[in-house]
């Protein structure tokens, strides 16, 4: 009788240590986030957190207007709570504007063993307003925005992004110009018959101006700083350039196949260049909109075999623009994501 009492004040003794244990781990996460312009305009950012040292976090860099990425880089927590990155920054350094600093731990599964018996298996031990719980995981997110060249970098960076805007409207009617020109030489029938040589000088002298035209767009595209812009105008061209080879070698499939492709690229492009117009401030002075940030949830395309983790960032008539956790940005044509998933996006748009 006294040895059955003694084994179960012992395994109440254990049980109590281990829970206040959980509760001594548990801890209101605090993480200061300090951006530092360096002379030559890249950007190291350094902070400080009560995350355990060895803690592993993601550091991004993002214009604050456009939300296009500007950097990316790992670190981790060091033994005085301390955390610094790498220069960040595109290699000719940032131009004057705003920009949004951002530090993550991403979630515990990629944490060392060390870190984990400290924040729970799951994270479960972290609390506070920077922690953050979807199907993942647990993460922490703090971020801070700052302004390089005083106080015209928000002027500047404006005038810039109308620069940048009007160009892409620019360079997007000229492919479809070019797609235009294309589609009525392809109606002749010119190489249909090859016998009758005037058709054959037509296509000739129309061929010789295509790959000309087309050669000198490609050449304004690769000179735009904008990645995205590159990818979305570059992947539109590119496709009216592969539906004229197509034609030149009568590949009627292949035609078709580059033609739908240009249209579903097209819908991203012009996508893409309404999230742009609507991060212009209406006012030179006015500074960088604060995004409507939405929670990150998972979106499915409309065959459902494809997933993906991803908040919402915008909606236009033909898309929606998603941000992923670990800050990369898609555009994705209304069209191809799942009924639910398009009638959420409709109720979020402005």
């Amino acid at each position: 009788m006294m040895r059955s009492f003694a084994t179960t004040t012992v395994v109440l003794l254990i049980l109590l240590a281990h829970r206040c244990n959980c509760l001594a781990d548990e801890r209101v996460v605090s993480l200061s986030v300090e951006p530092e312009i360096q002379a030559d305009k890249h950007v190291i950012v350094i902070g400080k957190t009560n995350l355990p040292p060895g803690t592993s976090l993601m550091i991004s860099l993002e214009d604050a207007l456009t939300g296009e990425s500007r950097g990316q880089t790992k670190t981790k927590v060091l033994s005085g709570g301390t955390f610094k990155s790498e220069a960040l920054g595109p290699r000719s350094g940032l131009k004057d504007g705003q920009y949004l600093a951002s530090v993550t731990m991403p979630i515990a599964r990629v944490q060392s063993e060390p870190v984990r018996q400290i924040i729970g298996d799951t994270g479960q031990n972290l609390k506070g307003p920077l922690v953050e719980k979807d199907t993942f995981g647990i993460t922490v997110n703090a971020e801070k925005r700052f302004a390089v060249g005083g106080e015209n970098a928000v002027k500047a960076q404006t005038t810039r992004l109308k620069s940048d805007l009007q160009r892409y409207k620019e360079l997007t009617k000229q492919i479809k110009e070019s797609f235009a020109q294309l589609q009525k030489i392809k109606k002749k029938g010119l190489l249909d018959d090859e016998s009758h040589l005037a058709n054959l000088r037509e296509w000739g002298t129309f061929a010789r101006k295509f790959r000309s035209d087309h050669s000198a767009l490609q050449k304004r595209v690769d000179e735009i700083d904008s990645l995205q812009a590159r990818v979305f105008l570059g992947a539109a061209l590119g496709d009216v350039g592969s539906m004229f080879h197509d034609a030149a070698f009568k590949k009627k499939n292949e035609y078709r196949q580059s033609k739908s492709a240009y249209v579903d690229n097209l819908k991203e492009l012009e996508a893409f260049i309404c999230e742009h117009e609507t991060n212009v401030p209406k006012n030179d002075g006015d500074s960088a909109p604060k995004r409507d940030t939405k929670p990150f949830r998972e979106w499915t395309d409309a065959t459902g075999k494809y997933k993906v983790m991803a908040r919402l960032i915008s909606v236009t008539d033909n898309a929606v623009a998603l941000e992923k956790k670990d800050g990369k940005k898609l555009n994705v044509p209304l069209a191809k994501l799942s009924q639910k998933d398009r009638a959420y996006a409709q109720a979020h748009k402005r």
